[in-house]
């Protein structure tokens, strides 16, 4: 923190030392007020810069505030249109107003853009799940990913997810083994 504020004594209208302060009060004090205000400010300064709404739309998804981080969102996309992630976060959120058809052209958009990214084949088939209420999709593209490839136990724990879903315990035994 004391490098951000360093930085802002040097030169007070220096966007991406606000952005680093309202980082500071969002990931280590917690104080999304306060992050948000130094994000405000950056945003004015650096406005083609993409990280610092993507920040803001993290702290409104948390609080809760749907409408306000699907903006931010969608803002960001008009800067940036291929960054996977905020398509990702974009698809949380429609997750979680339960825009089932938003949440799967999201997937879709996701998976597109990062083809090879387990997460993204697992997006798409948690969504199908969601809207649907079939594990099938999830179970096919976890089917997809070769033997052996599975970074932090993603996969498996994708599979066992599935497996509980369908209330298979021998699956997800099998699974896990």
């Amino acid at each position: 923190e004391s490098e951000a504020a360093l930085s802002l004594r040097l030169q007070p209208n220096l966007g991406e030392g606000h952005h680093a302060l309202g980082l500071c009060h969002y990931w280590f004090d917690h104080d999304y007020d306060a992050a948000l205000r130094e994000f405000d400010i950056a945003r004015k300064l650096v406005p083609n810069d993409a990280t610092v709404p993507w920040d803001i739309a993290a702290i409104k998804r948390r609080q809760g505030h749907w409408d306000e981080a699907l903006a931010d969102y969608r803002q960001i996309l008009t800067i940036d249109p291929e960054n996977a992630n905020v398509v990702r976060d974009l698809l949380y959120v429609y997750c979680a107003m339960r825009n089932w058809p938003e949440a799967q052209k999201g997937a879709e958009r996701l998976l597109a853009l990062a083809p090879d990214s387990i997460n993204a084949k697992a997006q798409l088939g948690y969504v199908e799940f969601w809207r649907t209420g079939s594990t099938a999709r999830l179970k096919s593209e976890m089917a997809g990913i070769p033997a052996g490839k599975d970074p932090d136990g993603a996969v498996t724990s994708f599979r066992i997810d599935a497996s509980l879903i369908d209330r298979d315990g021998l699956t997800a035994q099998q699974v896990l083994s």
